[in-house]
């Protein structure tokens, strides 16, 4: 479901579409709203992405907003081929483990430090990211603007957004019975979403 048809599934919805009184901006602003929502209520498969960081040997310290497209919230795995696994630790921990040398990572606010015991290389780092749509070139995005654009989530999950949307819009209408159905359904979803 695209932008526009995720509006027209709201828009099929409501009881009364004649009016002004809801926007299709609004609409739009609504469904962002959804996938704000869901961004921080969870890691999602759907978010993973992967990198690549140029580690050179004696350089620990790497600024988080140079991985990627600058989207990263949350880690997920660092390694060098399948041979070379790194450890996850805490920076106080980092700063204890720095000799003799082991593979380990960690993330201290901004910074991702990183030491390994074979050297410069480039590094593959798999993390969860902020962006949860994309373009219909397939570009990810944070949210939905154009009206091809489509959230990232798996299609029969979509319906999330709309009943976020109506439940929006409920509180606005004050049509009690479209916002506990849209409230029920919106929860039933998500339910179902973190059950996977």
């Amino acid at each position: 479901l695209t932008l526009t048809e995720l509006k027209t599934r709201v828009n099929d919805r409501r009881r009364d579409i004649t009016t002004s009184f809801v926007s299709d901006n609004e609409i739009t602003r609504y469904l962002n709203e959804g996938l704000r929502f869901l961004q921080v209520e969870n890691d999602w498969d759907f978010t993973q992405v992967s990198a690549s960081i140029s580690y050179v040997d004696g350089t620990t310290d790497y600024q988080i907003s140079a991985i990627g497209n600058n989207d990263f919230k949350e880690p997920i795995d660092l390694f060098y081929t399948y041979n070379y696994k790194f450890t996850f630790v805490g920076p106080e921990e980092f700063n204890y483990l720095t000799t003799p040398k082991f593979n380990i990572w960690a993330i201290d606010g901004p910074v991702l430090k990183i030491q390994t015991n074979f050297g410069t290389q480039t590094l593959s780092a798999d993390y969860y990211s902020t962006y949860m749509a994309k373009t219909s070139g397939s570009s990810k995005i944070l949210e939905l603007t154009d009206g091809t654009d489509e959230p990232l989530m798996p299609e029969y999950y979509r319906d999330f957004l709309v009943n976020y949307a109506i439940e929006r819009i409920g509180l606005k209408e004050i049509n009690k019975n479209d916002l506990n159905y849209a409230i029920t359904q919106k929860e039933r979803i998500l339910n179902k979403m973190k059950a996977v």
